[in-house]
């Protein structure tokens, strides 16, 4: 289980991304040369990598809910005691029987964006995937069947098959994570 992920403290109006920061849970950190100001922090974990999910500071949903943070002038020093939350669980197998191909990868994206979130590789000795860590909400799927030695393994999005198996990511069906739940058994084909 990797604990590392990033503290990213925002602006609060726009919440773009002022400082992004690398974190180990399992350790207190100290960071310095912060811009002194009021921010929205928020803890991410690289995806799917851990069993935690990404948060506010304070667990809040969303930035409009979450407490701002002070980094206070002249030197002085603000700690963050963070309660970090799991996250939910995709879980399944991807099926390389009959395809002539050893290796694989499942992508997720969020139901209402084609954006992809991150990716996990298979191969026909590990079928099983398992996307670790993620935050309550719709995802879809998707399946690139390959050979190790392929040229742009990563194609685009066009290129993926769909949960349970369609090319078009429209039609895909929508896997939900609600209150941390785990989905587990779904087979890609």
């Amino acid at each position: 289980e990797l604990t590392g992920g990033r503290l990213e403290l925002r602006n609060p109006v726009d919440q773009s991304l002022v400082h992004s920061i690398y974190i180990d849970l399992d350790r207190q950190s100290g960071y310095s040369c912060i811009v002194p100001g009021q921010y929205l922090a928020r803890v991410v974990n690289e995806f799917s990598r851990s069993e935690w999910r990404s948060q506010w500071y304070d667990r809040a949903t969303t930035p409009a809910t979450a407490s701002l943070i002070t980094v206070p002038a002249g030197g002085g020093t603000l700690t963050l005691d963070l309660t970090i939350e799991r996250g939910g669980v995709i879980g399944g197998t991807v099926d390389l029987d009959g395809s002539g191909r050893s290796w694989a990868y499942v992508v997720a994206t969020h139901a209402e964006s084609e954006d992809v979130l991150g990716i996990r590789y298979v191969n026909v000795a590990r079928p099983e995937f398992a996307l670790k860590g993620l935050e309550d909400g719709l995802y879809k799927l998707g399946l690139r069947v390959y050979d190790y030695d392929e040229e742009g393994v990563e194609p685009p999005i066009e290129r993926l098959y769909w949960y349970p198996g369609t090319s078009d990511w429209a039609a895909a069906e929508v896997v939900g994570i609600s209150g941390a739940n785990t989905v587990n058994g779904l087979v890609m084909v």
